[in-house]
């Protein structure tokens, strides 16, 4: 009768490296598992930044056309009754009406007493915004009165062009001729050095053609002089943080400071 046969040698041997445990195989499925969750929201993070910011530039853009849409009529306004009032100078202050809570306050770096300009404070509201109420707590859409950012973009948008009168003229053609390379004889001058002499045709003028003697050295086109002796309007526009000298109900002078698009009008005479 055969012996009873014991169980089958173990494929790991005692001075061997023995099988991995369960809890380190739960250990590293697990952190794959979170691995995983973080990569697949990082590879997508990307877009919803992308769509956010085009979400939030298309409601801003929209918002400054709402808000220059409004201050383009005041101006426009203010230009009708500049020229109406004769004077040769203006300021137009344009501040948020939520923002500037005294209706008669008075801005400090402006001297609105001179008789000889036409300035102006105005209070920029929509008809559907809601009014400033300090009973209710409801303070109303402020704007550019706290944002520095968009009261510089809103006076850049509504800077005028520049005068093409002031702007650079291109260059002349003369400056635009290359010059003659060194070691080459410039085509000006002989090969030893000796400048050749260059007859010039004579151009007849057109006045010596006629025969006339004398020309004009100031001649004009009838009614070029009516132009030329008019004044020209100039504009500016910028943003600037302004105080306002205020009064409350018992007497006491106070300040309330905030972004205002302030726009210039100066005449200048020719």
């Amino acid at each position: 009768m055969d012996a009873k046969q014991g169980p089958p040698p173990s494929q790991y041997d005692d001075d061997g490296d023995a099988p991995p445990a369960y809890s380190d195989n739960a250990g590293i499925s697990t952190s794959s598992y979170y691995s995983t969750q973080i990569r697949s929201q990082l590879s997508t993070l990307t877009h919803q930044i992308s769509s956010a910011q085009t979400q939030r530039f298309l409601l801003s853009n929209a918002h400054d056309e709402k808000i220059l849409s409004l201050l383009t009529n005041h101006i426009q306004a203010f230009l009708s009754d500049f020229a109406n009032s004769g004077l040769g100078r203006g300021t137009l202050i344009l501040v948020p009406a939520n923002g500037l809570t005294d209706e008669k306050a008075i801005p400090s770096q402006y001297d609105f007493r001179d008789p000889e300009s036409y300035d102006q404070v105005t209070r920029v509201k929509g008809k559907d915004d809601p009014v400033r109420d300090d009973w209710s707590g409801e303070t109303g859409e402020t704007w550019y009165w706290k944002d520095e950012d968009m009261a510089l973009r809103l006076a850049q948008y509504l800077k005028p062009p520049p005068d093409p009168r002031k702007m650079p003229l291109p260059p002349r053609k003369e400056d635009l001729v290359p010059q003659p390379e060194a070691g080459r004889s410039s085509p000006g001058r002989s090969f030893w050095g000796r400048k050749k002499s260059v007859v010039k045709p004579e151009v007849a003028s057109p006045a010596n053609e006629r025969g006339d003697s004398k020309v004009e050295s100031d001649s004009r086109l009838p009614g070029m002089n009516d132009k030329a002796d008019e004044g020209r309007v100039v504009m500016d526009v910028k943003a600037d943080e302004v105080v306002f000298r205020t009064q409350n109900d018992f007497g006491i002078f106070e300040t309330e400071r905030g972004w205002a698009i302030i726009l210039t009008l100066r005449l200048v005479m020719k």
